[in-house]
C-alpha cells in the first residue's frame, strides 16, 4: 500500500492561505486504517474532531493562536480548576479541545516524566471519547521551553505505541507552523514505523515504487 504526496490549497473566511498536508505514512490496523499527516500550518485551521495544545494552570498560553482565535474556548478553559500534570478538556462548537498542563522545562528529568505521562493520559482520553480525527501541535516548545527533538520523538513514540488501542481513530495530523518541526515529525514517523501495527510504506518509498512500475 502506498500513497503519493497529497497537497491542497484552501480558502477560509475570504482570506487566502496555503495549507499543505503531506501524507507521510499510512498505518493500516486490523480494525481501521489511520492516515498520518504532517502539516506546516496553524492548529486552529485544522478540521479535525480533536485539537491538542498546551496551557498553564490559569488556562493561558500567550500567543497561542488556537486560544486567540477561539475566545469561547479560552473563557471556558479559564473557568476550570487546572493542575500541572492534568489534561483540560473543553467541548466547543462540536470539537474537543484538549490542553496538556505542562510545567516549565528546566532541563530536569521530572519535567520530561510529566510530559510523557500526559501523552499517555492523552491516549487514554482519545479512547474514552472515541476519537476519529486528531490534530496535535508541537507541544510545549515555545512558551514552556521544551526542546524540539524531545517533543517530536516522545509524541510520535507514545502515539505509535498506543495507536492500536484507539480503535476508532482514522486520522492523525502532526501540525506546526515551523517548517523545522515538520521535518522532525517526518523523521520520527519514518524511524518508528515498526512500532505501529501493520505499518505501511513511507511516502517517498511509495512514490519510487509507483514510478518504477510505470
Amino acid at each position: 500500500m502506498g500513497n503519493c504526496c497529497i497537497k491542497a490549497q484552501e480558502k477560509k473566511k475570504g482570506n487566502s492561505f496555503d495549507k499543505e498536508f503531506e501524507q507521510t505514512v499510512d498505518f493500516k490496523h486490523t480494525k481501521q486504517q489511520i492516515a498520518i499527516n504532517v502539516a506546516s500550518s496553524e492548529l486552529y485551521l485544522s478540521d479535525c474532531q480533536i485539537l491538542v495544545s498546551t496551557c498553564d494552570t490559569c488556562g493561558r498560553n500567550p500567543n497561542n493562536k488556537l486560544l486567540i482565535k477561539n475566545k469561547g474556548v479560552q473563557i471556558a478553559l479559564q473557568k476550570l480548576n487546572l493542575e500541572i500534570g492534568e489534561i483540560a478538556e473543553v467541548k466547543f462548537d462540536g470539537k474537543y479541545y484538549l490542553f496538556l498542563l505542562l510545567p516549565l522545562y528546566l532541563g530536569e528529568d521530572k519535567q520530561i516524566d510529566i510530559f510523557k505521562s500526559l501523552l499517555y493520559k492523552l491516549c487514554k482520553k482519545l479512547i474514552e471519547i472515541n476519537a476519529e480525527s486528531l490534530a496535535i501541535e508541537d507541544l510545549g516548545v515555545y512558551n514552556f521551553g521544551y526542546p524540539r527533538q524531545l517533543v517530536a520523538s516522545n509524541i510520535v513514540e507514545i502515539m505509535s505505541k498506543n495507536s492500536s488501542s484507539i480503535t476508532s481513530l482514522k486520522r492523525v495530523d502532526f501540525v506546526s507552523a515551523q517548517p523545522i518541526f515538520k521535518i522532525l515529525f517526518e523523521k520520527e514517523i519514518k524511524g518508528r514505523q515498526q512500532q505501529f501495527q501493520n505499518t505501511g510504506q513511507t511516502r517517498s518509498e511509495s512514490f519510487e515504487q509507483e514510478r518504477d512500475n510505470k
